[in-house]
């Protein structure tokens, strides 16, 4: 049992087995009280596109199956940022959900956690309001209006190192964060899509540092339509292990 008093300065008790004191509170009067844990925000507001129901979380973009799916991906996702243990609380995860109003634009969800307290399990819900603001996703701007220059096709590196890489180079430099119109998940790399070549052509460089040079750059172009009575090209650049 971790205990750093001997006893709850709310209820008295000095702790035991299964209701452990830790910085002289117990678990149940934690519990009681409402403070095993805090929200930084009670209101989750994510940005949902109006035509594909895709949502942004982060610099990401994710495609959902509607508005049930896109509140789940709120609540695995997003929700855990705003949460903060009280002092004692470990191993804190969400482990389900229940929608307490119809799921709509705005939705009130009870949402179930586990945890330990002073290494003793226990159960909590809190209520939390997944709120979507309707805009147009960069993907379906794209879609309608072709605007994009280039884009990074990146295969046959392990997904979370992929995605832990692309997310520190993009969120060091605001250049690319200007130019990358999206970034959407294939089953065996990512593709991002930028407003200009050069920018593309620089993260694919930068990336192959990161791997250590152990890749294959290679670019090609693609039509892309008419643009003032002139074919446009797209930069395709195809960055993959040099084993390939």
């Amino acid at each position: 049992m971790c205990s750093f008093l001997k006893f709850c300065i709310y209820c008295g008790t000095e702790g035991s087995d299964d209701n452990p004191v830790v910085g002289s509170v117990c678990l149940s009067c934690r519990i009681r009280r409402g403070d095993i844990l805090s929200l930084k925000e009670r209101e989750l507001q994510v940005e949902m596109c109006k035509s594909c129901y895709s949502i942004r979380v982060g610099y990401r973009w994710l495609t959902t199956g509607g508005l049930e799916d896109a509140a789940k991906e709120v609540i695995y996702r997003v929700l855990p940022e705003k949460i903060v243990p009280s002092n004692g609380v470990t191993s804190l995860e969400i482990v389900g959900f229940e929608f307490l109003t119809e799921v709509s634009w705005r939705t009130l969800v009870r949402t179930y956690l586990k945890g330990k307290y002073g290494g003793v399990e226990f159960k909590y819900s809190i209520d939390v309001v997944v709120s979507f603001k309707p805009v147009k996703c960069p993907r379906c701007i794209m879609a309608n209006s072709r605007e994009y220059e280039a884009v990074v096709q990146i295969r046959s590196i392990k997904r979370p190192r992929l995605e832990k890489l692309v997310g520190s180079i993009v969120e060091r430099d605001k250049r690319y964060v200007e130019s990358l119109v999206d970034i959407v998940v294939q089953s065996n790399g990512i593709d991002l899509y930028f407003y200009d070549k050069g920018t593309a052509r620089m993260f694919a460089r930068t990336l192959a540092r990161k791997l250590g040079g152990r890749v294959k750059i290679k670019e090609n172009y693609e039509v892309a339509g008419m643009r003032s009575g002139v074919q446009r090209a797209r930069l395709v650049i195809s960055v993959r292990p040099s084993r390939f």
